[in-house]
């Protein structure tokens, strides 16, 4: 193993994120099912989980390529269930603010661009570089 790969998260890491992220598209997908109510924050959670949980697991930042593909695989993630409550029919209709512009689709692409660069920019950041008596 080179010494490169030693400072990098694992590819590996990066797939359990997405992994993660198309359980809880899965998860988003049956509570809408069951229920027709909007969950509000899962669009986040999916978008957000290919990066956080790939940095999670292995406090180490991402390398910024590393980064933008597990984002945008966290917005096809959060794309492909949108699509699939839209095939079903199951068309939420409730929203923070009634009436809103762009209504829940408006919603849920504001909720996974915000889960996507905060994901993307905490993936990449570095530690603070601290003498060993302040960690």
């Amino acid at each position: 193993m080179t010494q490169r790969e030693e400072q990098e998260p694992s590819m590996f890491l990066l797939g359990l994120g997405v992994g993660f992220g198309l359980v809880l598209t899965g998860i988003w997908l049956a509570l809408t099912l069951q229920t027709g109510l909007t969950y509000h924050l899962f669009p986040f959670a999916i978008a957000s989980s290919p990066t956080a949980l790939a940095r999670f697991l292995d406090d180490r930042p991402l390398r910024h390529t590393q980064a933008a593909f597990a984002s945008v695989m966290g917005l096809m993630l959060v794309t492909l269930g949108w699509l699939a409550l839209a095939v079903s029919d199951e068309d939420p209709s409730a929203t923070f603010v009634d009436g809103q512009p762009g209504g829940v689709i408006g919603e849920i692409i504001i909720m996974a661009g915000l889960g996507a660069i905060i994901g993307f920019v905490w993936a990449v950041k570095r530690q603070a570089n601290l003498s060993p008596g302040e960690k």
